[in-house]
């Protein structure tokens, strides 16, 4: 994958066993890896890395990576966007990501640096806590219910959220959003 992040070299995924790109934002990555599982409580079987939402306009296809996605008996129930920096100018994206990836609006978002963390309810979109030691366990997340299912109308509002956030405000020199011109 080309990237602007400097490589450090390789190391194996927490989650998946594979080799990856060492940088410093990885590392946070398997940071709250680590945390999910060993802290947490939860399997890695139950966690999806790198799903992607695709979205796109006239002229390109864009791919948008939520970092972690958690299951709680094969439902999405919570997902876990991880960005450099500050993360309160990252909720609206992530409660975005959150009502795209399922007919249902998946009910917990979390935000983070790998330093500090939001944990917001996705349907109010306001924070219920903050900090990684109150990321929810899986037992705190099985007493959340189901979500709203999502109609047309509240999904478009998330992709052009999506759009403006992860797209248009990207770093110039990140090549890994676009992912396909149309006129090609």
């Amino acid at each position: 994958m080309t990237s602007h992040h400097l490589i450090l070299g390789t190391l194996t995924d927490f989650i998946t066993g594979r080799t990856i790109e060492d940088n410093h934002d990885e590392r946070y990555r398997q940071k709250i890896a680590r945390l999910l599982v060993e802290k947490k409580g939860y399997s890695k079987t139950d966690i999806e890395k790198n799903l992607e939402i695709f979205l796109e306009n006239k002229e390109n296809k864009f791919k948008i990576t939520v970092d972690y996605t958690i299951y709680i008996d094969k439902k999405p129930v919570m997902i876990v966007k991880y960005g450099p920096g500050s993360i309160v100018s990252r909720h609206m994206s992530a409660i975005a990501c959150a009502r795209l990836i399922d007919e249902h609006e998946i009910p917990v978002c979390v935000i983070t640096n790998g330093e500090d963390a939001d944990t917001i309810d996705t349907q109010s979109g306001k924070t219920i806590s903050k900090g990684l030691d109150k990321i929810p366990s899986p037992a705190e997340l099985k007493k959340i219910p189901v979500k709203r299912k999502l109609d047309s109308k509240i999904r478009d509002k998330a992709k052009k959220i999506l759009f403006a956030f992860e797209v248009d405000g990207r770093c110039p020199c990140d090549d890994s959003i676009c992912i396909k011109n149309h006129g090609e």
